[in-house]
């Protein structure tokens, strides 16, 4: 959770998440078709409102990233349809390359683009 985001797992692989100040909404975003077997290991959100999603497909992990000042009503940047188009990952990889160890935790870093940099 990252105020004032809350995101959870849904059913048929999909990521639900709130704005606590738009609560009469609630965004689904579609991570792996119905027929993939999909697990979210972990979601992480930056203090510049990205969150990330590690998720496994089997031994495959993916890292995805979402703007949610994207899905603010409030700051909609994006044409509304694209809003929930989660796109390609970010990072992807087999659990052999690491050796087979499992996934433990996240941490990242938000956009720096997103950032307000005081030049005085």
């Amino acid at each position: 959770m990252n105020w004032p985001y809350v995101a959870f797992s849904s059913i048929n692989n999909t990521l639900s998440i709130i704005n606590v100040f738009e609560r009469s909404q609630v965004h689904q975003i579609q991570l792996a078709a119905d027929s993939e077997n999909m697990e979210i290991c972990d979601t992480y959100p930056t203090d510049t409102n990205d969150l990330f999603i590690m998720t496994s497909f089997g031994s495959k992990y993916k890292l995805f990233k979402f703007d949610l000042d994207d899905a603010n009503p409030r700051e909609q940047k994006a044409d509304k349809k694209n809003v929930y188009h989660i796109g390609k990952p970010v990072l992807e990889y087999d659990s052999s390359e690491v050796e087979n160890q499992a996934f433990k935790k996240i941490h990242v870093r938000g956009s720096s683009h997103k950032e307000l940099v005081n030049l005085n």
